[in-house]
């Protein structure tokens, strides 16, 4: 039986994010963000307050930050 690599598709979240006061906070989430466990990429925008996330495996976002 030899064995084979299924790539999945990467999955892509937009979430809200409130409370940064200039880019530096939103640079401080980004690489905050990048850190949890199934998170594969992280880009925060300050100007429009949100955040996308993308991943390769199920995040549980509950984990606090």
């Amino acid at each position: 039986m030899s064995s084979s690599t299924v790539t999945l598709p990467r999955q892509a979240l937009s979430i809200g994010i409130e409370g940064m006061t200039c880019s530096s906070c939103a640079a401080r989430v980004e690489k905050q963000l990048a850190r949890l466990p199934g998170i594969s990429k992280a880009t925060v925008s300050f100007p429009t307050e949100s955040a996308l996330l993308e991943s390769d495996s199920v995040v549980d976002l509950s984990v606090p930050v």
